[in-house]
């Protein structure tokens, strides 16, 4: 299968994406979401979560809120 193959196939879904302002490269973090999510659920406190994660994934505690605000948002 050639790129533009796929980009023909999965057209309308990026641009849908595009359309939400939500950028294809943040797939990268379902990760650290569901991790997020978990830690949570178990009672962390948001700050200890972030800073755990930031470290974990090698990201900035703000990319670790970044990352949460735009999963949480409603579209």
């Amino acid at each position: 299968m050639k790129v533009y193959e796929v980009l023909l196939i999965y057209k309308p879904m990026i641009d849908n994406l595009k359309n939400l302002n939500i950028g294809i490269d943040y797939a990268k973090y379902i990760d650290l979401y569901n991790e997020f999510i978990r830690l949570k659920s178990e009672g962390h406190k948001i700050t200890y979560i972030a800073s755990h994660l930031a470290t974990e994934y090698e990201v900035s505690e703000r990319m670790v809120y970044n990352v949460v605000d735009k999963f949480e948002k409603e579209i």
